[in-house]
């Protein structure tokens, strides 16, 4: 591509200096008139004014041909820039899934903690309420609890098993 920018402004640049040699005389083209006739070299400087709006048709041109290039370019690049910004998108979306899962095994993990110590803390009460038959209904109940309380740590444990991939 830079190949063919630099033919193309070679090109142009390489005619308008051609051509205003000839128009100012420093380049004899008998051979050329003899193709084309009507050649001939200005005579005054109005004629010589118009003959640069030639000159002035190729620059036109020249800037035509760098827009469509710099379009050209301005499209790969943002093309370029997207597909960098879908791959950083797909980075951001995996991290923030690890930091959700971290997240959740944190939380997981204080929940059971607060079950394991309320379960030891249970443990004592029905210690203290062993022998007491008055407080057996509060006996059963520590004992229920206690063990719904195991369970669910045990479903805790078994659910950050899973999220670590163990």
């Amino acid at each position: 591509m830079r190949l063919l920018i630099v033919l193309v402004c070679g090109f142009f640049i390489g005619i308008s200096v051609f051509w205003s040699a000839y128009l100012v005389g420093f380049i004899d083209l008998e051979s050329l008139t003899a193709f084309v006739p009507s050649l001939a070299l200005p005579k005054t400087t109005a004629e010589l004014g118009d003959s640069f709006g030639i000159i002035n048709g190729f620059f036109s041109s020249l800037v035509v041909a760098f827009a469509l290039i710099a379009i050209l370019f301005q499209g790969k690049e943002l093309r370029h820039s997207m597909r960098i910004q879908n791959t950083q998108s797909k980075a951001l979306i995996e991290q923030l899934k690890h930091q959700e899962v971290s997240n959740r095994i944190t939380a997981l993990s204080t929940r059971l903690e607060f079950l394991l110590s309320e379960a030891g803390r249970m443990d004592k009460i029905l210690d203290d309420i062993k022998g007491h038959h008055e407080k057996m209904e509060l006996f059963s109940n520590c004992r229920e609890k206690k063990k719904k309380m195991l369970a669910e740590a045990e479903n805790i444990d078994d659910e950050i098993k899973r999220l670590l991939g163990k």
